[in-house]
């Protein structure tokens, strides 16, 4: 009784054991399954929350990669893939223009306008006023004559005052005269070729002994004095704002001098016998050293005593300053 009971016992528990290994086995069964549904679950949860932009983000077990990815090849196919890949480049490289910044446009508002600035106001250079054209008759009256060689002067002395305080110019017709009235008008005759011109005496000169007018650059070219440099002429003065042989203003002009020191040796001469004169030295264009005595009220007749007593190796002439 007791091998029975023992034994029934034992089957009991053969019984129980299997019934509880197969309840055990059913248990475990229904549990894997239920892991494998909450885990499709959760993986498809995901999915959905993730999207297609993270495929790294999947947790999935290689069984269900497999098959998704069979799906997906069974659906689509390796073409489809590539037209669709091709397309989202497209996608992207049209939105990528798209966004690209355009540049900025300012409205700027136009400068103001800036009032007109006055011009600074230039250096002027004294030039002298045209003169009218000389007109006399041929018929005219000659209030003086005079024979002897004209010259012509003009670069070294253009542009600079004359004596009768014009600029002067080389261009106009014009000539210098040692004793006429300046703002003389004359009559310049060549004796060679018998051209003449009416001219307007402007300054002093010429300083060379035997000559007795110098002419505008002008004025020689026109009486055929240029190319040769000098020529004989006569001198017919037709007007002149003053007596020629009475009144005026009288000086002696001596020079000119190359040396400087011969120049200042002669004007202390001068001054020691000539208390009541006054002395002037001065530097002509042309860099020669020229001494001017002033006598007492610039008489004539005074003027003339002191070039007869004045002796020198250098030239030496009366000249009327007005």
């Amino acid at each position: 009784m007791m091998r029975n009971y023992v034994s029934g016992k034992h089957s009991e528990a053969q019984l129980q054991d299997g019934g509880f290994r197969a309840q055990a086995g059913q248990g475990i069964r229904r549990s894997r399954a239920q892991d494998r549904r909450r885990e499709r679950e959760s993986d498809h949860l995901f999915q959905q929350r993730s999207g297609a932009r993270d495929p790294q983000s999947f947790q999935q077990g290689a069984a269900h990669r497999g098959r998704e990815a069979a799906q997906a090849g069974r659906i689509y196919g390796p073409k489809s893939l590539q037209i669709a890949a091709l397309l989202l480049c497209c996608t992207i490289f049209l939105a990528g223009c798209s966004e690209h910044k355009r540049p900025l446009q300012a409205n700027v508002p136009p400068a103001p306008q800036l009032a007109p600035s006055v011009p600074a106001a230039q250096p002027t250079v004294s030039t002298p006023a045209e003169k009218p054209e000389i007109s006399f008759p041929e018929d005219a009256p000659v209030l003086y004559t005079e024979t002897g060689w004209a010259s012509w002067y003009g670069p070294a002395y253009h542009q600079r005052k004359g004596s009768n305080g014009e600029v002067y110019d080389m261009n106009g017709m014009t000539a210098a005269h040692r004793t006429l009235p300046l703002n003389s008008i004359v009559r310049v005759t060549n004796l060679a070729t018998r051209s003449s011109a009416l001219l307007r005496i402007t300054d002093r000169g010429p300083f060379v002994n035997d000559r007795v007018i110098d002419l505008s650059k002008a004025a020689a070219i026109k009486l055929d004095v240029w190319r040769p440099g000098t020529a004989k002429v006569k001198i017919e003065v037709l007007e002149t704002p003053k007596p020629i042989e009475t009144g005026g203003k009288w000086c002696v002009q001596i020079g000119g001098f190359k040396d400087v020191q011969e120049a200042n040796r002669l004007k202390d001469k001068l001054m020691r016998r000539y208390h009541t004169a006054q002395v002037l030295q001065f530097t002509s264009p042309i860099g020669e050293e020229w001494i001017r005595i002033k006598v007492l009220q610039d008489d004539k007749k005074r003027a003339e005593e002191v070039l007869q007593e004045t002796q020198t190796d250098a030239g030496i002439f009366l000249v009327r300053l007005d």
